[in-house]
């Protein structure tokens, strides 16, 4: 897993994230894609989203960026806690980036599309 710019606790994440890993050992019982609203938002991003070079912004458990298409995916999150969750699930899948929405670590036009699906709660 990459993780760029980690400067929190880490022995308090790393606590977090055991608690998290033995709480919930599977997809199933962490409840990814439960909903049919979801499922239906999901299928929605799958069939707008173009070209091979995806973000994802705010990306959590990683579920919306493992979904979609693309040979180079990125999962932006701004908890460490939630990057090794999506890490855990989806491994080599994306890079994972330690960042937030308003400081991208990332070049103007770098992508082809840009999901922010799971932030404006």
């Amino acid at each position: 897993m990459k993780i760029i710019n980690y400067e929190g606790n880490k022995h308090q994440e790393d606590a977090m994230w055991l608690s998290l890993q033995h709480q919930y050992p599977t997809p199933e019982l962490r409840g990814i894609v439960k909903e049919p609203v979801q499922k239906a938002r999901l299928d929605w991003l799958i069939s707008n989203t173009s070209g091979d070079k995806i973000l994802e912004v705010g990306t959590c458990s990683g579920y919306v960026i493992h979904s979609v298409p693309g040979k180079y995916k990125v999962g932006l999150d701004n908890s460490e806690v939630r990057l090794k969750l999506a890490s855990w699930e989806f491994d080599d899948e994306a890079i994972w980036v330690l960042g937030t929405a308003t400081e991208l670590p990332f070049e103007d036009k770098e992508f082809d599309t840009v999901i922010l699906a799971e932030i404006l709660e």
